[in-house]
């Protein structure tokens, strides 16, 4: 008898090595440049982009033959199937899937205007609908009854809709996500009612690939908690409060924003939290890949206003500036020359400082790096910086305006002032530790690595909800007993066998597991990023309490698959009696949960920008 001879397949250590990672789709070779705005292309993008951030690049294996996609996948033949297949049981049974890239309906899709159409489940009782042999629709179908015509290998799930369009056949189905992107361009199909609801769409590996699943899945959780960063909106006020966020763009450096020992700082980044909390909403980070982009981003819609030690630029097309909230000399590093023309201070003075090249720069910076060259002159006294939003955002630039008013040289602000401009000790190291930064945020970085990996998650998701349970301190302790860095309760920690809560491999295996747990628990039909704002709110105030919350969001008219603007104003109610005392799990304290998740959201946003 022949011995079965098992090769190991190459993970992700391997991939770098040979410079490349293999993605099996499904179609024909010509199908390798998709649709712009298709599904297909979107994981495309989002695989390039991840193999560009581990030195790789992307080689496409096209596949006709969708049964034959899981065979060359755990043959070798490819690395990743990026099809967004939809996840199953049995199919789990042969590879590792991700994070989910999308939760979807399964729609029954038919020729728009064709007679006898089916409206309903019950109608598709022995009527013939053509999908691909194997697929999940044919499951779904087999289940309700219906009669299953295999399509043609040779087309894909647009290809076979295109053919209903056609009248070649009568019925088909495809997935939310896809018919969205058919829809712009195909008039000829309309999508009938969703035969399926909740499915899981995901990229699949083979088992073994532990590494490049890890990574992927990181990915993943970083693309859709992050999601609004790519979202480009020109509103004004009213859509900030609609959206529930105030996006900052600023700049990594010794003033505006850095971070040290996970925690985040900067003069601009901490009046902007002012600003954000004057308004009533969540402070998103946006830090663009270099700074002369904070203005073109600005105006495209990346974010809605600029803090990052701006000058006012009258001309400035598309720009208003707010009143300065600052004051700063401006000084000429080396002999003494005429007075320049005053330069809209969108290049990196530091890195320029660093390299010898920085001729004109504010004071402040100079003040702020230990390093900075002395032989300087002032040319300017008292050059203003502001703020910087879209001209057309009248209502914001009022509130800014008004916001400097009331706390310019209030208290906040000089305490703020006083913290970062004037010698401070605990400061001048975290800037000291920004310059030099190394990439880690705390001394547990490779506990949170480790088993980010082992659950499926960013290890950066971890790091932040361990400074929001306990500044990163082993020996923390609440009011209420709990304990450690991840701060488990005795009945947590015996149920997740944790000896010694103040050990912190334990404390950190047991606080994965317990965010992985919660995680699998809620509803499948939940967005990813919203599903991961639900653990975290549960690992704060307990699952049952989230469920009274998302039960009390759909009696209001809220969205109870959604946190931010919905779920969240839900929780806020479960603290007055009318509304918990017909709770099932009661009374609580939402205003906590509520906190905890934007901090978390807020902290892992700038740990993104950050720390790779």
């Amino acid at each position: 008898m022949l011995a079965l001879i098992v090769v190991a397949a190459p993970d992700l250590p391997e991939l770098k090595a040979r410079g490349t990672l293999r993605v099996l789709v499904f179609g024909e070779d010509e199908d390798i440049l998709p649709r712009a705005g298709s599904p297909k292309a979107r994981d495309r993008e989002l695989l390039e982009e991840l193999a560009e951030r581990e030195g790789l690049t992307v080689d496409i294996v096209a596949e006709p033959d969708f049964e034959k996609l899981f065979t060359r996948l755990l043959a070798g033949d490819g690395d990743v199937l990026a099809h967004g297949l939809t996840v199953t049981e049995e199919r789990k049974a042969r590879v590792a899937f991700t994070q989910p890239v999308a939760v979807v309906k399964q729609l029954l899709v038919g020729r728009r205007g064709a007679k006898g159409l089916p409206s309903s489940a019950a109608q598709l009782k022995g009527r013939a609908v053509t999908v691909h042999d194997g697929s999940a629709y044919a499951a779904t179908l087999a289940e309700l009854g219906a009669k299953v015509v295999p399509a043609d290998e040779r087309l894909d799930s647009e290809g076979v809709v295109y053919e209903v369009g056609r009248g070649k056949l009568q019925l088909t189905v495809t997935d939310s996500n896809l018919f969205a992107s058919i829809a712009t361009y195909n008039r000829d199909v309309e999508a009938l009612f969703p035969i399926a609801e909740g499915k899981e769409l995901a990229w699949a590996v083979r088992p073994d690939s532990k590494q490049l699943k890890a990574a992927l899945d990181a990915f993943l959780v970083e693309k859709a908690l992050t999601a609004y960063a790519e979202r480009l909106s020109t509103g004004d006020l009213d859509a900030i409060r609609k959206r529930g966020a105030l996006r900052l763009l600023t700049w990594n450096d010794p003033i505006s924003y850095f971070s040290h020992q996970g925690r985040l700082f900067g003069f601009d980044y901490e009046l902007a939290k002012l600003l954000a909390a004057k308004l009533k909403v969540r402070l998103e980070i946006v830090v663009p890949p270099e700074r002369n982009l904070l203005v073109p981003w600005l105006l495209d819609g990346h974010g809605d206003l600029i803090a990052a030690a701006l000058h006012p630029v009258a001309d400035l097309k598309g720009v208003a500036f707010s009143q300065p909230y600052l004051f700063t000399d401006e000084v000429r590093i080396g002999k003494a020359a005429a007075v320049p023309v005053h330069r809209p201070d969108v290049t990196d003075d530091v890195e320029l400082l660093q390299e010898g090249k920085a001729k004109v720069v504010d004071r402040i910076l100079i003040d702020t790096l230990p390093d900075a060259p002395r032989d300087f002159t002032v040319i300017s006294k008292d050059a203003p910086v502001a703020y910087a939003v879209r001209a057309g955002s009248k209502k914001l630039l009022e509130a800014v305006d008004a916001f400097i008013a009331a706390t310019y040289r209030g208290l906040e602000y000089n305490l703020l002032k006083k913290r970062y401009f004037e010698r401070n000790a605990a400061i001048e190291v975290a800037r000291a530790a920004e310059s030099g930064q190394t990439g880690t945020l705390s001394p547990f970085d490779l506990l949170f690595k480790k088993n980010a990996s082992r659950v499926g998650l960013d290890w950066r998701l971890l790091a932040a909800q361990c400074f929001q349970e306990s500044r990163f301190d082993p020996g923390a302790r609440s009011w209420a007993g709990a304990l450690g860095l991840f701060q488990l309760m005795p009945a947590t920690a015996l149920e997740l066998g944790v000896k010694r809560r103040e050990d912190p491999e334990e404390s950190v295996r047991a606080g994965s597991d317990y965010v992985a747990r919660l995680l699998g628990r809620l509803d499948s039909r939940i967005e990813l990023k919203h599903r991961l704002r639900f653990a975290l709110a549960a690992y704060n105030a307990g699952p049952s309490h989230v469920e009274d919350a998302r039960r009390l969001a759909a009696e209001r008219g809220l969205d109870p698959m959604r946190w931010f603007g919905h779920v969240e104003k839900a929780m806020l109610l479960l603290e007055k009696p009318q509304f918990y005392r017909r709770a099932k799990a009661g009374y609580c304290r939402g205003s906590e949960p509520v906190k905890y998740v934007s901090e978390i959201q807020s902290r892992y946003d700038g740990y993104v920008k950050l720390v790779q």
